[in-house]
């Protein structure tokens, strides 16, 4: 891991502070509350910022339940295996297209996944073909619950606050706006929302990116358009930037499973977990169990696995390998799971199924 160095400014960390708060923020705004003196500074520094690994985006959650005429759940998947399958166990995982990150634990034997499909069985099915080969063992958690995320305030504490992680608080909403159906989309509406999720908002680049690799020559105005009525239809929401504490690759980062109790008291924790502290985070819930990923100093690494011990929440937590491991890796869904004459996502799980023989014929450990 690489040593952390702040490198940053008083400025600086006002910008980062604030464009996490509010990517929309006028810049008359920021040069009033950082003290530069043109909107071309700002610029110019958010692009030092983004080189520099702090930011990236803007982005906007994708209301995908709210798509189609049937439902989508979200899957994590707890993978544990032997180290001599490594290769072998994330290929597999890549194999079931629907996943949306992968992430591997710093031990070397574990991946988190996250899946996202209409029909969450067929996930364990797959994963169970994998379990009968003798490859892997998994923990699973289904979810129809939004992902909070929250940026690091600059100014805060380096280390992760636990006290007062069971007091009152605001809880953010993490459920869904009741569905609308009936509503068509469009092959360009549907690719627009891939975009939206895991790439920057830029209409030029979205463009380029669909002719030079998918063949497809969309107008700029039908592009800016399409987007637009996303936001509108409440599709693409909450747009943010992410925010890194510090450059990604130097972050201690974590995955959290814990419970506390039950669905108020577990999401109560994992709001006020680090509140206000210089640390990223994002948390959900899969019934009554919190799922938090975040992001900070390399301090936090001594004491952090036995903090809870000590408290009523029962957690298991992870260490996860630096992000410029090619086992870490994220893509938006699969926009061919969304089937436009049915407006219904649908499983491709024989397609699945095949890729994980061919991928077992051929490599027979």
């Amino acid at each position: 891991m690489v040593p952390i160095t702040d490198d940053l400014s008083e400025r600086e960390k006002t910008l980062l502070t604030l464009l996490g708060e509010n990517p929309d923020i006028p810049h008359k705004t920021l040069l009033e509350a950082t003290g530069y003196h043109c909107g071309a500074t700002i610029s110019k520094k958010k692009r030092e910022l983004i080189k520099k690994g702090y930011l990236r985006g803007p982005y906007y959650h994708i209301n995908l339940n709210a798509v189609g005429e049937n439902e989508l759940f979200d899957v994590y998947a707890d993978i544990h295996f032997d180290v001599s399958h490594y290769n072998l166990v994330f290929n597999l995982i890549k194999a079931i297209k629907c996943w949306r990150w992968i992430y591997p634990a710093m031990e070397g034997d574990r991946l988190f996944a996250y899946f996202q499909c209409n029909y969450y069985t067929q996930i364990a099915r797959l994963l169970n073909l994998l379990k009968k080969e003798g490859l892997i063992n998994y923990h699973f958690y289904s979810s129809q619950s939004r992902w909070i995320g929250e940026n690091p305030n600059f100014f805060g504490e380096e280390i992760i606050s636990f006290d007062n992680i069971f007091s009152e608080c605001r809880l953010p909403c993490i459920e869904y706006p009741p569905r609308e159906t009936g509503r068509p989309w469009k092959l360009l509406d549907i690719r627009v929302m891939g975009y939206l999720q895991v790439k920057s908002a830029d209409i030029k680049s979205i463009c380029s990116y669909e002719r030079e690799t998918y063949g497809y020559s969309w107008k700029r105005s039908r592009v800016k358009y399409t987007i637009q009525k996303l936001i509108d239809h409440g599709i693409a929401e909450r747009k943010h930037f992410n925010v890194s504490p510090y450059p990604r690759d130097a972050c201690f980062s974590f995955l959290l499973f814990l419970t506390a109790g039950d669905q108020a008291k577990t999401l109560r924790v994992t709001k006020n977990l680090g509140n206000n502290c210089r640390i990223y985070k994002a948390y959900t819930l899969a019934g009554d169990t919190g799922i938090m990923l975040g992001w900070a100093h390399v301090l936090n690494m001594p004491n952090f696995l036995s903090v809870f011990e000590d408290t009523d929440v029962e957690v298991k937590a992870y260490q996860l390998k630096a992000h410029k491991t090619p086992y870490m890796t994220r893509q938006s869904f699969d926009v061919e799971n969304f089937d436009l004459e049915t407006q219904r996502w649908i499983f491709p799980y024989s397609e699945y199924q095949e890729n994980i023989e061919k991928l077992l014929s051929e490599e027979r450990y």
